[in-house]
């Protein structure tokens, strides 16, 4: 602490040495000298004190009791706080609409195909690829939830064949269905099309799922 509560820290002396980069505005990590002995010092200035002196503890207690190097505990520390804080954030209603046309065209293929098959086939849209290059064809699934099937393509490329290959473009229509019966949600078609290909296997149901969360999805939402 210096004098006049100017700025508090922490100080480790540690053999590992060199200097972390700091990720945070408010926090500096530099080494100073103390004595002979060098240290690596994390300091904070005055408006955030009682939240820093948690993180400081949070850091020395891994590296005290868990015996961690200092770069791996401000390392973990510090990623296990954004994880904590990290915002939720859902996917746009554009994107929500894509993944649910690709879901559904998913679905529709696995009755046909197979899981096995269809999953394998779905390339989405990371690619540079159609959605789902299938074993005749290649697909690319739009979908709109406007009264008329006009769709939005991101490039020319998305409506060009590749060599030797056929290029079908589907039109995926929504609309609100309110309390009826028949209505389903993004969510109710997440979970239906993971059961379905869980059926199949654990493997089939993840490969799907770490498709859907390339996408933004997560399961809590």
């Amino acid at each position: 602490i210096e004098p006049g509560g100017r700025r508090i820290g922490v100080r480790f002396f540690t053999k590992s040495g060199g200097a972390i980069p700091s990720p945070l505005a408010e926090v500096t990590i530099r080494e100073v000298g103390i004595g002979p002995d060098t240290a690596l010092e994390l300091a904070d200035n005055q408006d955030l004190y009682r939240d820093f002196y948690s993180l400081c503890c949070a850091i020395a207690d891994r590296v005290q009791i868990e015996k961690q190097t200092v770069p791996v505990a401000v390392a973990r520390t510090l990623a296990s706080w954004a994880a904590l804080i990290r915002r939720k954030s859902l996917l746009s209603q554009e994107r929500q609409t894509g993944l649910l046309g690709e879901l559904l065209f998913l679905r529709r293929a696995a009755r046909s195909l197979g899981w096995n098959a269809a999953a394998h086939a779905w390339l989405g849209p990371d690619t540079e690829e159609h959605d789902f290059a299938l074993s005749s064809v290649d697909a690319e699934v739009k979908s709109t939830t406007r009264e008329q099937r006009i769709h939005q393509i991101g490039s020319l490329t998305q409506l060009r064949p590749k060599a030797g290959r056929t290029l079908q473009l589907v039109s995926v229509q929504l609309t609100q269905a309110g309390e009826s019966s028949d209505a389903f949600s993004l969510a109710t078609t997440v979970a239906s099309v993971l059961a379905s290909a869980g059926r199949v296997g654990p493997a089939m149901a993840e490969l799907i799922r770490d498709q859907i969360r390339r996408q933004g999805w997560e399961d809590e939402d």
